[in-house]
């Protein structure tokens, strides 16, 4: 199962996707980061070559994940769509 974790994944490219707003990561080693493209939620999850690319599906966790986010930081919503 996903949890959200405060460590930003070493294959992470922030000069490509920019910073990530939340890690995701599960037993595994799987990861995945919730980032945002032209004011836009992206999910992205890391492939087995080691890079991060954007997928179109995303999973509970991830949903849970974004919504306590909103939910926590509401003020981020207006922040987010001044940029």
């Amino acid at each position: 199962m996903y949890k959200v974790i405060s460590k930003v994944p070493i294959a992470w490219d922030s000069k490509k996707h920019g910073a990530p707003l939340i890690v995701l990561e599960n037993e595994y080693g799987g990861q995945s980061v919730i980032g945002i493209d032209d004011h836009c939620l992206v999910l992205y999850n890391k492939r087995s070559g080691g890079e991060f690319q954007s997928v179109s599906h995303w999973y509970k966790e991830a949903i849970v994940a974004i919504t306590k986010y909103i939910i926590d930081y509401p003020e981020y919503i207006d922040h987010w769509y001044t940029c």
